[in-house]
């Protein structure tokens, strides 16, 4: 994990809320594809602690996150959440869906049976969020040690 996030901190944010010396919570951007094409879009991840959700602190980190990559230049933020298959899935439920979509983010489409973990299979949604004008041609994006 420490080299996915140092690879990751290269060019794009990966921040993180903490309290009191404790991680509750991460989030962080990366390449959404790996072509120049698509270099105004990236796919974006967060992680808070069980005990620490309905506190504000992901939508706080969604708040600074979608600050940066507009700073950078990012035009879309993608996230690729597993949904479970049944309602009374024992890991996973819904609520990071209704989340998104409180942020503002629209269901793109969703994989069927497209990740495995916890012994079984989940569909998996795509979301994605406009942070910014899509104007011809784009400025240029910049990494995330370059901005002001």
């Amino acid at each position: 994990m420490e080299t996915r996030r140092k690879k990751i901190f290269e060019h794009y944010p990966y921040l993180v809320a903490e309290q009191g010396g404790r991680v509750l919570g991460y989030i962080y951007a990366h390449e959404f594809y790996g072509r120049a094409a698509y270099a105004w879009s990236v796919e974006a991840s967060i992680y808070v602690a069980s005990d620490a959700r309905g506190q504000g602190f992901g939508r706080k980190l969604y708040a600074a996150l979608e600050d940066a990559l507009r700073g950078m230049g990012v035009l879309n933020i993608n996230v690729c959440i597993a949904v479970p298959r049944a309602a009374d899935d024992p890991y996973l439920t819904v609520g990071s869906i209704a989340f998104h979509k409180r942020l503002g983010y629209q269901m793109v489409g969703i994989f069927h049976q497209s990740g495995y973990k916890f012994g079984r299979w989940y569909d998996v949604a795509w979301m994605e969020k406009m942070l910014g004008e899509h104007e011809e041609p784009p400025a240029a994006v910049r990494d995330f040690h370059g901005i002001d």
